[in-house]
């Protein structure tokens, strides 16, 4: 409720010091990157029926169901309004080209990390 949020400093106050990020920034992209990845390792060959990244973080049909950016001047729009509808899909597919991005170079990052793991390993086992 954004009337309550502008009479109250403390809300405001309290919602500046926990410092929230929105759905599709840059920060909150990584993070997503990197659960996944996490969860991919740990769940290995048991996760059958693996969805792609992009389809758990955001599809195109969550613009049509009612997904837009958020700006002051829109927080009164119904799922059923068409308004920015052509930003809302650009904002996603530009989200799910960065969270592909950046799940790759910790993908990379990670199968370095154990190639150089494993050459260590079989190194040391020549001693």
């Amino acid at each position: 409720d954004y009337k309550r949020y502008l009479k109250s400093k403390a809300l405001q106050s309290f919602i500046k010091s926990v410092k929230p990020i929105g759905y599709f920034a840059d920060e909150r992209i990584r993070q997503f990157a990197l659960w996944y990845l996490a969860l991919e390792t740990n769940m290995g060959e048991a996760w059958v029926s693996k969805p792609a990244i992009t389809e758990i973080f955001c599809n195109t049909y969550d613009v049509e169901h009612g997904l837009r950016p958020y700006r002051l001047q829109t927080r009164y729009w119904r799922p059923d309004d068409d308004y920015k509808q052509e930003e809302a899909i650009n904002l996603v597919n530009q989200s799910r080209e960065q969270l592909m991005c950046y799940y790759a170079q910790y993908k990379a990052t990670l199968d370095g990390a154990s190639s150089l793991e494993t050459a260590s390993i079989n190194h040391d086992k020549g001693r």
